[in-house]
């Protein structure tokens, strides 16, 4: 664990640099910026708010645990670029 606020962190993409800047929503300062790969699509926490999911055009995920010391890239793989926390989403309103 650290010192963060873990409710109170949040991303901001850094799209030209493929970077993903994690701010302390606190101080309002950079906590780390961490590379994630081209053209950043959704960023997305997990239920528990333990990790942050970032996933690029490129089909690249990249899991981060803000759990860490100092959070940063913990893991990442191939996939397509979908929320990995529920392929189809259900569109409220038309019956679906």
């Amino acid at each position: 664990m650290n010192n963060f606020n873990i409710e109170n962190i949040f991303s901001t993409t850094l799209r030209d640099t493929g970077e993903v800047a994690l701010i302390d929503g606190d101080t309002k300062k950079i906590i780390n910026i961490v590379k994630t790969g081209y053209a950043v699509h959704i960023s997305r926490t997990s239920a528990s708010g333990r990790y942050l999911f970032v996933i690029g055009r490129d089909a690249k995920i990249n899991m981060i645990d803000l759990w860490m010391p100092m959070p940063g890239q913990r893991g990442r793989g191939a996939h397509r670029p979908r929320s990995p926390l529920g392929g189809h989403q259900q569109v409220q309103g038309q019956g679906r």
